[in-house]
């Protein structure tokens, strides 16, 4: 599999409830309650009427939120600086501040985005620090290598986070670690085990247990996981992380058939193609 094959949203789904923005409709499709009733009328409209009524000021903040997640989300580089000022500003609230530690993940061979994200894992607030944890890769030749950060992480009173950097580590190929941090990366280990053997109605859910267990070295519970995960959602393909788990498991004959079953428009079709050549030839025992 590639070096990262946990798919972590750089964004965190929320029922956030804010005021109306007609202005953040006009631009990025965003709903607001004052059209959605009076839905005869445009975000203009209702933009003038709030004006009106209490002035702009109150959803400013709205949109600079809505205008760098927006620009985060299309891969322009231009949003790190608003996307620092909300992760450093304590009245953005805890939330908000955890995405946009996600969304500037994005831009980690950015020197700016990289150090947001190592000070954030020292974030008062525990979901600032957990979105860090996960999304902390190594970045751009000469960064300081993550791992030894990751591994302190570890020791965090909150679970979630201890959870987020041993996700990350694995994601990194690092799957032992020696010295004092051992002991606190297995029992790290544990604690995400525990948690997927209780999720098990969720095909995301499934998905990532099956690549954890990948990871860990233990591909029959990966390929127990990846099966279950194709039950609960028969539209998803995973050959690929299938074929990879025989491969594993040094069946190469059936990690063959489902890698060739792997359709160019699936994103993980490059990788298939190198695993296929890879293991062209080798025989199971």
């Amino acid at each position: 599999m590639p070096r990262t094959v946990f798919s972590i949203r750089a964004a965190i789904r929320d029922h956030t409830i804010g005021i109306p923005t007609p202005e953040n409709t006009a631009r990025y499709k965003i709903p607001n309650a004052c059209n959605v009733c009076h839905s005869d009328k445009d975000a203009r409209w209702a933009a003038s009427r709030l004006n009106e009524w209490y002035g702009g000021e109150s959803r400013q903040k709205y949109i600079r939120r809505a205008e760098a997640f927006t620009q985060a989300h299309n891969g322009d580089r231009g949003s790190i600086a608003a996307l620092l000022a909300i992760l450093a500003d304590p009245g953005e609230g805890f939330l908000m501040r955890a995405n946009a530690a996600g969304h500037v993940s994005r831009f980690a061979a950015d020197p700016r985005a990289r150090t947001a994200l190592e000070r954030a894992l020292a974030d008062p607030e525990p979901l600032v620090r957990a979105v860090a944890a996960l999304r902390l890769q190594p970045g751009s030749a000469g960064a300081r290598e993550p791992a030894p950060l990751l591994a302190k992480a570890l020791a965090d009173p909150v679970r979630t986070v201890r959870f987020g950097a041993t996700l990350s580590l694995l994601n990194m190929g690092i799957n032992q670690i020696v010295g004092p941090d051992h002991d606190r990366f297995e029992r790290a280990k544990q604690e995400v085990k525990a948690h997927y053997e209780i999720v098990t109605d969720d095909a995301d859910e499934e998905l990532n247990a099956g690549r954890f267990y990948y990871l860990t070295g233990d591909s029959d519970r990966a390929l127990a996981a990846f099966r279950t995960a194709e039950k609960l959602d028969p539209r998803r393909s995973l050959d690929y992380f299938i074929g990879s788990v025989f491969a594993q498991k040094g069946d190469f004959q059936s990690a063959r058939k489902a890698l060739s079953q792997v359709v160019p428009k699936d994103p993980y079709y490059a990788e298939a193609q190198k695993t296929l050549k890879a293991i062209a030839g080798k025989s199971s025992p």
